[in-house]
């Protein structure tokens, strides 16, 4: 009997509009819309269909000003939000500490992905 997995399950934080974390690649900086232990959305000026699957490296700065190294690949491209896959993935102790860094500056923000 074949036992089939749905895979890992992660969760998808959002932030608020005027905190969200930044991310630096190649010297241009974007803010991520939203964060994951495996993937970042993040938004751009625009991103050709083109570089789909490109790799991609830099550093995401938290609004606590704690920051990670992120290597990963554009796994999808819609209008000026991108899609990366990460590597390696953020640590959960990191995701926790950005849970709690947002419920304590904004108590009311409901960080949960719809």
């Amino acid at each position: 009997m074949e036992v089939k997995s749905e895979g890992k399950r992660y969760f998808k934080m959002q932030y608020p509009d005027e905190s969200r974390p930044i991310v630096s690649i190649r010297g241009r900086s974007r803010p991520v819309t939203v964060l994951s232990e495996s993937a970042l959305v993040v938004l751009t000026k625009g991103v050709s269909k083109s570089r789909m699957g490109a790799m991609v490296s830099g550093v995401i700065t938290y609004p606590n000003g704690n920051q990670d190294e992120v290597h990963g690949y554009i796994i999808f491209i819609k209008g000026k939000s991108i899609i990366v896959k990460l590597l390696k993935n953020i640590p959960i102790a990191r995701i926790n500490e950005q849970q709690r860094w947002v419920l304590q500056h904004y108590p009311n923000f409901d960080m949960r992905m719809k």
